[in-house]
């Protein structure tokens, strides 16, 4: 999900989407979502892939319809934490 130190694999985390958006950039597709977790803190996430399409597919659907409907979702993936301090 984010960025470079702390790598672990087989994360999970919970809360809500905040913003969700579908882009590519020269035949590279992601998709960049926020997530508040129910510990008020703000997760920057993205899904990458090599087709278009990301939000047809189950994960996809999965970050639009919890945004849609304003419902929580459980993300597993590895989770990287970045610190700008």
């Amino acid at each position: 999900m984010a960025s470079n130190s702390n790598q672990r694999n087989n994360d999970s985390i919970s809360g809500f989407i905040t913003n969700v958006s579908n882009e590519n950039k020269k035949k590279k597709y992601f998709v960049k979502f926020t997530l508040l977790t129910t510990e008020n803190e703000t997760i920057d996430g993205w899904v990458f892939s090599s087709k278009p399409g990301i939000m047809s597919t189950p994960l996809g659907q999965a970050l639009s319809k919890a945004f849609n409907e304003r419902k929580g979702i459980k993300l597993f993936g590895s989770l990287e934490q970045t610190d700008s301090k």
